[in-house]
């Protein structure tokens, strides 16, 4: 990581780089879910982790 950004800056690539690892785990999952007949959960389900059937 380059040394000259900002401490806001650092929070915002980490909050990108977090948003992208959940969007990635949900899509994944719901690929998942489909080929298991089970319906699609979104974004609010996984970070309540209600997506236990």
């Amino acid at each position: 990581m380059d040394k000259d950004l900002s401490p806001e800056e650092k929070q915002q690539v980490v909050e990108e780089f977090d948003r992208f690892m959940k969007e990635s785990i949900l899509q994944i999952g719901n690929e998942i879910r489909e080929e298991e007949g089970l319906p699609p959960l979104s974004m609010e389900d996984m970070l309540e982790g209600s997506g236990k059937d």
